[in-house]
């Protein structure tokens, strides 16, 4: 072996525990973003969750509520129903730049198709 081929090999053995240590700090520092975009992604949606509850009493919230009673929070896939004198509404509340999910999206294409129903189940 010439000097040069000991020296390489020398200095790629005393570099490798620290390259090891570095892949496993950025593994490290990948792991701990991951958490804290999961966590910020959870307070979002506990904060919307949140807006969708108080939207009714906002300014924003331009559904005539004459009689309160008539709007009832549904939740989930959509936010509330609205039964009005001569129309029900279904009533989505995003905030910031949220946009409707894939379901939601369905949903509201099968309203405008039409495609609602009213049933009677009888269970007795």
């Amino acid at each position: 072996m010439t000097i040069l081929m000991i020296w390489i090999s020398t200095l790629i053995f005393s570099i490798a525990p620290i390259i090891h240590k570095l892949l496993l700090a950025n593994k490290d520092l990948k792991e701990l973003n991951r958490k804290i975009l999961s966590q910020k992604k959870s307070g979002e949606v506990v904060l919307g969750q949140i807006a969708e509850s108080l939207a009714p009493t906002l300014d924003k919230f331009t559904i005539d509520l004459e009689n309160a009673k008539d709007i009832h929070f549904l939740g989930m896939p959509i936010d509330y129903i609205h039964f009005a004198e001569d129309s029900i509404d279904f009533i989505e509340i995003k905030s910031g730049n949220a946009q409707l999910s894939t379901k939601q999206r369905k949903i509201k294409k099968q309203i405008e198709d039409g495609k609602v129903t009213f049933r009677v189940v009888k269970i007795s």
